[in-house]
Formats: structure tokens, C-alpha cells, sequence
């Protein structure tokens, strides 16, 4: 029966090893990468601070927050489809797994509206703590975490 002490020695030899073998290939990985390029140029408009985006790639989709409203344009043509408009002070915007609903954090309204995706109509606001800011969706329980 093998001693119980040589289960640490060897389990550190062997974490030592990955992670040498991990610093040896990193600056190949590093050197396959390209660089950040600019692909296209979109002008925007519109009034209010700018604050949150987020990309939608299923469904060709960028929402972007500013002011009182999220704009939704489509990402292969840079065109406004749609808007998610009457809000307070958009932050940010999280989307369900399902592709189905979106979360919007209403910071100046202490609220989280939800919206319908194909749509973009406002279906539910529901109350929250004060200036709600940040917002994701948690895949798992099926449940948006705002803060």
C-alpha cells in the first residue's frame, strides 16, 4: 500500500509541470491571435449619456443603453430595428437563455424592465433596490441579478 504523504509530493509535481508546460505555450497562443481590427464604422445618434451595450450574436443583435431609452440595432447592417423607449436612466441589459425576454436595469426608476425580444415591447416592471446599475441573467437558475 503506497504512502499516504507521496499523494501531495506527486500531485504537486505534477501541477508544477502543467504549469510549466502552460508558460511554454503561452507566447505561441498569444502570437496565433490577430489584432483587434475595425470591421465597420456606425454613426449614432441620440441624446443622454451613453452607458451599457450588449452584443446578441444568434440573433444579430446590439442593444445599447443611453439616457431614457435602449436602442437596438442590427449588427450585420449598423441599422436601428427598434427601441425600448419611456425608461428613466437605462444602465444596463441582460437576456434570458431562451432568447425570448430582456432585462433592462432602470436605474432612476429603482426598477428592472422586462421586455419582449422579438418584439422589443415593455411586458413587466418589477420594483427593485435603489439605482439598480449592472444586470446579467443567471443561466442555471433562471435567474437576473441586478446591482
Amino acid at each position: 500500500m503506497p504512502d499516504q504523504r507521496s499523494f501531495p509530493v506527486l500531485s504537486s509535481a505534477v501541477l508544477a509541470t502543467a504549469l510549466f508546460c502552460g508558460l511554454l505555450a503561452a507566447p505561441a497562443l498569444l502570437a496565433a491571435q490577430k489584432p483587434y481590427h475595425i470591421v465597420d464604422r456606425w454613426k449614432l445618434g441620440g441624446e443622454g449619456g451613453w452607458d451599457y451595450l450588449l452584443a446578441d450574436p444568434p440573433a444579430h443583435r446590439l442593444y445599447l443603453t443611453h439616457g431614457s431609452r435602449v436602442d437596438v440595432l442590427d449588427t450585420q447592417t449598423g441599422k436601428v430595428v427598434g427601441a425600448i423607449t419611456n425608461l428613466q436612466g437605462t444602465h444596463g441589459v441582460a437576456l434570458d437563455g431562451a432568447g425570448k425576454l430582456g432585462y433592462i436595469s432602470d436605474g432612476r426608476a429603482d426598477a428592472v424592465v422586462v421586455f419582449d425580444r422579438a418584439t422589443l415591447a415593455t411586458v413587466a416592471t418589477i420594483p427593485v433596490g435603489q439605482n439598480p446599475d449592472a444586470i446579467i441573467f443567471e443561466p442555471s437558475t433562471q435567474n437576473v441579478w441586478t446591482f
